[in-house]
């Protein structure tokens, strides 16, 4: 016949599954094992405080020990770098909307910090701005073509973001063509967004990728004024 062992640390567990409460050594008051967190040395396998109490107790120690608490926190993030940066994503993924307007918010109240803090990021990580660069032209094509259109009034509001990415995709084609083939390409806009006749607009479908001699050839012209 076989006999099962049960561990010490498994008959701690089973008994406070029976229990279900425990009085908390900081403010004596009883309360259920869910309000304690969990230690695996400690009576019952849960801390001899309980979790509002242990909060309070840290919260002071770390008003008392400003420096100290940094330190312990430079610390962590040190050696748990990746993890820091996974729940930074996480966080941003999902508060990035208010995150983008509170620091908007904060650039038009502090445009003096907004430049000092540009200045100082440009001038400490140059070459990493460089790579940077070299690596999305497309993208930053991109967006000085949508600045331009913005301030010609030719970039609509109901312009979804997918459009915006389709667009951001045609440049960085014509930025990869260039590299390919040695030959400047350009994204030119079929319908010129500025002409006596007409005013088109900063759309995904009114791009089109023509050399760079094309796009000279053809200057702010309709298809149909360029064999006039």
């Amino acid at each position: 016949m076989r006999h099962h062992t049960v561990s010490a640390e498994a008959l701690r567990f089973e008994e406070v599954e029976t229990t279900q409460a425990k009085t908390c050594k900081a403010c004596g008051v009883k309360k259920p094992v869910s309000e304690f967190h969990r230690q695996e040395l400690g009576k019952f396998g849960v801390t001899s405080k309980c979790k509002p109490c242990r909060n309070a107790i840290t919260k002071a120690w770390e008003m008392k020990n400003p420096e100290q608490c940094r330190e312990r926190l430079r610390n962590w993030r040190a050696n748990n770098r990746d993890r820091v940066r996974e729940n930074g994503r996480i966080a941003y993924a999902e508060n990035r909307k208010s995150r983008i307007e509170s620091q908007i918010e904060w650039q038009k109240r502090n445009p003096e910090s907004k430049r000092l803090n540009g200045s100082r990021y440009r001038a400490t990580h140059s070459e990493k701005i460089k790579s940077w660069r070299r690596a999305n032209y497309g993208m930053i094509y991109a967006w000085c073509a949508e600045r331009r259109a913005l301030k010609l009034k030719a970039c609509p509001l109901w312009i979804t973001e997918d459009q915006k990415a389709e667009m951001k995709a045609i440049y960085e084609k014509a930025r990869e063509l260039t590299i390919k083939t040695g030959v400047a390409h350009h994204v030119d806009h079929k319908h010129p967004l500025k002409h006596s006749r007409l005013c088109g607009l900063h759309v995904p479908w009114n791009l089109q990728i023509l050399t760079a001699q094309e796009n000279l050839k053809k200057g702010n012209r309709l298809t149909s004024e360029r064999s006039q």
